[in-house]
């Protein structure tokens, strides 16, 4: 006679081994491949997003080019800043990042400054961490909720000793290992 916690066991393994079968494959890397004339400007490329993935494919995940800065991040979700226009010197106003927080679902976080230079997700994998700023001047770091997309904290660039632990992995000062 079955138990009622061997028919739990049961259904689990099964369905452990389906989703093993039928699991999306993970993405190991993404980068921006350069779409005409946009990267010719600026240090950084500039372009839209492919993602390979462990089982060797890859994908392109945008196709109106305007991506800057993708990577995967400490906890394994992609992302990429974007940009609607240029400054009056031409310089691509990338002041928002998309993080695919699924294989069909994103969320868009609007940073309070026009240039985002680097992000990441926290060590926890609760907060997304943006370093951003203007053209001149020091940077801005803003911690965003993951799943609000409120900006919870802010803080400008200081030494690093001087920074929330939250910002220190953004620093541009960090102490050598």
């Amino acid at each position: 006679m079955k138990t009622p916690r061997s028919k739990v066991i049961r259904s689990a393994i099964i369905a452990l081994l389906i989703g093993g079968v039928y699991a999306a494959p993970m993405p190991t890397t993404v980068e921006i491949v350069p779409v005409g004339s946009d990267s010719s400007d600026t240090e950084r490329l500039i372009g839209n997003v492919r993602v390979r993935f462990a089982d060797g494919h890859s994908e392109l995940w945008t196709r109106q080019g305007r991506c800057l800065l993708a990577k995967v991040t400490k906890n394994g979700l992609i992302g990429w800043t974007r940009f609607g226009e240029r400054n009056r010197r031409g310089v691509p106003v990338n002041d928002s990042i998309r993080l695919m927080v699924s294989t069909e679902h994103w969320v868009d976080f609007r940073s309070g400054y026009p240039f985002i230079d680097d992000w990441d997700t926290s060590a926890d994998g609760a907060a997304l961490i943006v370093r951003s700023g203007f053209a001149h001047g020091p940077f801005r770091f803003e911690r965003f909720d993951l799943r609000t997309q409120k900006l919870l904290e802010q803080t400008t660039e200081k030494p690093y000793a001087e920074l929330p632990a939250w910002a220190r992995p953004l620093a541009t000062d960090q102490p050598k290992p």
